[in-house]
Protein backbone atom coordinates (compact mmCIF):
# COMPACT_ATOMS: atom_id res chain seq x y z
CA UNK A 1 0.00 0.00 0.00
CA UNK A 2 2.70 2.37 0.60
CA UNK A 3 3.81 2.33 -3.24
CA UNK A 4 1.97 5.59 -4.48
CA UNK A 5 3.02 5.98 -8.46
CA UNK A 6 5.17 3.51 -10.83
CA UNK A 7 7.10 4.32 -13.96
CA UNK A 8 6.51 2.03 -16.87
CA UNK A 9 9.51 1.93 -19.29
CA UNK A 10 10.21 -0.37 -22.03
CA UNK A 11 12.32 -1.26 -25.37
CA UNK A 12 10.85 -0.77 -28.88
CA UNK A 13 11.87 -4.01 -31.21
CA UNK A 14 11.55 -1.80 -34.60
CA UNK A 15 13.41 1.44 -33.56
CA UNK A 16 11.45 2.85 -36.70
CA UNK A 17 7.95 2.37 -34.16
CA UNK A 18 6.86 5.01 -31.90
CA UNK A 19 5.49 4.69 -28.21
CA UNK A 20 2.99 6.54 -25.86
CA UNK A 21 2.48 5.63 -22.45
CA UNK A 22 5.92 5.62 -20.90
CA UNK A 23 5.33 7.06 -18.35
CA UNK A 24 5.34 7.52 -14.56
CA UNK A 25 1.51 7.16 -13.32
CA UNK A 26 0.09 7.50 -9.51
CA UNK A 27 -1.65 4.33 -8.11
CA UNK A 28 -5.30 4.22 -6.21
CA UNK A 29 -6.29 1.44 -4.25
CA UNK A 30 -7.29 -1.49 -5.63
CA UNK A 31 -7.22 -1.72 -9.55
CA UNK A 32 -5.66 0.12 -12.06
CA UNK A 33 -5.39 -0.17 -15.94
CA UNK A 34 -2.37 1.35 -18.23
CA UNK A 35 -2.31 1.22 -21.52
CA UNK A 36 0.86 1.43 -24.04
CA UNK A 37 0.12 2.31 -27.55
CA UNK A 38 2.66 1.04 -30.11
CA UNK A 39 2.67 2.40 -33.49
CA UNK A 40 4.91 0.88 -36.49
CA UNK A 41 6.65 3.02 -39.47
CA UNK A 42 3.35 1.98 -41.66
CA UNK A 43 0.94 2.93 -39.00
CA UNK A 44 0.01 -0.60 -37.51
CA UNK A 45 -0.77 -0.16 -33.69
CA UNK A 46 -0.40 -2.57 -30.77
CA UNK A 47 -2.57 -1.43 -27.50
CA UNK A 48 -0.63 -3.64 -24.60
CA UNK A 49 -2.59 -3.25 -20.87
CA UNK A 50 -1.30 -3.23 -17.94
CA UNK A 51 -3.56 -3.93 -14.73
CA UNK A 52 -1.87 -3.22 -11.60
CA UNK A 53 -3.21 -4.05 -8.12
CA UNK A 54 -2.43 -1.30 -5.23
CA UNK A 55 -3.65 -3.57 -1.88
CA UNK A 56 -5.72 -1.53 0.97
CA UNK A 57 -3.65 -0.91 3.56
CA UNK A 58 -4.60 -3.07 6.73
CA UNK A 59 -4.29 -1.16 9.92
CA UNK A 60 -6.13 -1.17 12.70
CA UNK A 61 -5.01 2.73 13.47
CA UNK A 62 -7.22 6.04 13.80
CA UNK A 63 -5.94 8.83 11.36
CA UNK A 64 -8.01 11.44 13.44
CA UNK A 65 -9.55 11.99 16.76
CA UNK A 66 -11.84 14.49 18.13
CA UNK A 67 -14.04 15.28 20.79
CA UNK A 68 -16.52 18.10 19.95
CA UNK A 69 -15.59 21.12 21.89
CA UNK A 70 -12.60 20.04 23.74
CA UNK A 71 -9.16 19.41 23.24
CA UNK A 72 -7.40 16.16 23.92
CA UNK A 73 -4.22 15.59 26.42
CA UNK A 74 -1.86 14.98 24.42
CA UNK A 75 -2.72 16.08 20.93
CA UNK A 76 -3.80 13.56 19.00
CA UNK A 77 -1.20 11.15 17.40
CA UNK A 78 -2.58 8.26 16.10
CA UNK A 79 0.54 6.09 18.22
CA UNK A 80 -0.60 7.87 21.13
CA UNK A 81 -3.44 4.96 22.99
CA UNK A 82 -4.14 7.19 25.77
CA UNK A 83 -5.60 10.86 26.05
CA UNK A 84 -7.20 13.09 29.16
CA UNK A 85 -9.47 15.48 29.08
CA UNK A 86 -11.70 17.39 31.72
CA UNK A 87 -15.90 18.11 31.76
CA UNK A 88 -18.29 20.14 33.11
CA UNK A 89 -20.45 18.72 35.76
CA UNK A 90 -23.82 18.38 33.56
CA UNK A 91 -21.83 16.91 30.59
CA UNK A 92 -22.62 12.95 30.54
CA UNK A 93 -21.27 12.07 27.00
CA UNK A 94 -19.00 13.11 24.30
CA UNK A 95 -19.72 14.02 20.51
CA UNK A 96 -16.93 12.05 19.27
CA UNK A 97 -15.73 11.98 15.68
CA UNK A 98 -12.64 9.74 14.06
CA UNK A 99 -10.92 8.68 10.72
CA UNK A 100 -10.08 5.32 10.23
CA UNK A 101 -6.84 4.69 9.09
CA UNK A 102 -8.07 1.32 7.16
CA UNK A 103 -11.43 2.34 5.24
CA UNK A 104 -12.39 -1.26 5.64
CA UNK A 105 -11.46 -1.44 9.28
CA UNK A 106 -14.11 -1.79 11.92
CA UNK A 107 -14.43 0.85 15.36
CA UNK A 108 -16.55 -0.11 18.81
CA UNK A 109 -16.55 2.44 21.26
CA UNK A 110 -18.14 1.93 25.13
CA UNK A 111 -17.85 3.59 27.89
CA UNK A 112 -19.55 7.18 26.06
CA UNK A 113 -22.31 7.87 28.51
CA UNK A 114 -23.75 8.10 31.61
CA UNK A 115 -20.71 10.19 32.66
CA UNK A 116 -20.35 9.70 36.87
CA UNK A 117 -18.36 12.26 38.72
CA UNK A 118 -14.48 11.96 38.69
CA UNK A 119 -12.94 9.68 36.01
CA UNK A 120 -14.46 7.68 33.52
CA UNK A 121 -13.34 5.68 30.07
CA UNK A 122 -14.33 5.99 26.97
CA UNK A 123 -13.04 3.23 24.75
CA UNK A 124 -12.87 3.18 21.06
CA UNK A 125 -11.59 -0.23 19.76
CA UNK A 126 -10.39 -0.55 16.33
CA UNK A 127 -10.34 -3.94 14.48
CA UNK A 128 -7.99 -3.85 11.37
CA UNK A 129 -9.86 -5.36 8.11
CA UNK A 130 -7.87 -8.93 8.26
CA UNK A 131 -10.00 -9.28 12.02
CA UNK A 132 -7.31 -10.01 13.79
CA UNK A 133 -5.04 -6.85 14.03
CA UNK A 134 -6.79 -4.59 17.44
CA UNK A 135 -5.82 -1.16 18.98
CA UNK A 136 -7.31 0.08 21.44
CA UNK A 137 -7.91 4.17 22.26
CA UNK A 138 -8.63 5.45 25.66
CA UNK A 139 -9.77 9.09 26.74
CA UNK A 140 -9.97 9.33 30.18
CA UNK A 141 -12.63 11.95 31.00
CA UNK A 142 -12.70 13.35 34.18
CA UNK A 143 -16.36 14.87 34.75
CA UNK A 144 -16.45 17.98 37.27
CA UNK A 145 -18.25 17.92 40.23
CA UNK A 146 -21.70 19.85 40.17
CA UNK A 147 -21.75 23.49 42.13
CA UNK A 148 -25.86 23.61 41.67
CA UNK A 149 -27.06 23.85 45.22
CA UNK A 150 -30.76 25.35 44.22
CA UNK A 151 -33.90 23.50 45.38
CA UNK A 152 -36.21 22.44 42.48
CA UNK A 153 -39.60 22.60 44.88
CA UNK A 154 -40.01 23.29 48.24
CA UNK A 155 -43.52 22.77 49.89
CA UNK A 156 -45.11 23.24 53.03
CA UNK A 157 -48.17 20.94 54.89
CA UNK A 158 -49.80 24.26 56.08
CA UNK A 159 -50.34 27.52 54.86
CA UNK A 160 -48.13 28.45 51.70
CA UNK A 161 -44.70 30.01 50.57
CA UNK A 162 -44.68 33.96 50.33
CA UNK A 163 -43.60 34.59 47.69
CA UNK A 164 -44.22 32.13 45.35
CA UNK A 165 -41.17 29.24 45.18
CA UNK A 166 -38.50 30.38 43.15
CA UNK A 167 -34.80 28.38 42.83
CA UNK A 168 -32.96 32.04 43.25
CA UNK A 169 -35.17 33.19 46.04
CA UNK A 170 -33.90 32.09 48.96
CA UNK A 171 -36.38 33.64 51.67
CA UNK A 172 -39.72 32.77 52.24
CA UNK A 173 -42.57 33.47 55.18
CA UNK A 174 -45.57 31.00 55.45
CA UNK A 175 -48.42 32.09 57.82
CA UNK A 176 -50.72 29.46 59.33
CA UNK A 177 -53.67 29.34 62.02
CA UNK A 178 -52.95 30.13 65.68
CA UNK A 179 -53.79 25.85 66.26
CA UNK A 180 -50.95 24.82 64.16
CA UNK A 181 -48.12 23.71 65.99
CA UNK A 182 -46.03 21.47 64.18
CA UNK A 183 -45.17 22.07 60.22
CA UNK A 184 -43.65 19.42 57.64
CA UNK A 185 -41.46 20.98 54.81
CA UNK A 186 -40.95 19.06 52.13
CA UNK A 187 -37.64 20.04 48.92
CA UNK A 188 -35.98 17.99 46.13
CA UNK A 189 -32.95 19.39 44.90
CA UNK A 190 -32.26 20.81 40.57
CA UNK A 191 -29.49 18.68 41.02
CA UNK A 192 -29.79 15.08 41.91
CA UNK A 193 -26.57 14.44 43.57
CA UNK A 194 -26.60 17.49 46.02
CA UNK A 195 -28.20 17.27 50.00
CA UNK A 196 -30.59 18.67 51.51
CA UNK A 197 -29.94 19.55 54.92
Amino acid sequence: NEITSIEILGTLEDATASVKGFDTYNLNVGENTIEILVTSESGKTNIYEIKIIRQSIISPLLVNLEAQNYSLDPEFNKEIFEYYLNVDSEVTSLDLSYVLEDTKANAVVTGNENFNVGMNEVKIQVTASDNITINEYIIYVNRAMSTNNYLASLTTSEGSLNPMFDPKTLEYTIEVAREIETINISATTEDSSAKIT
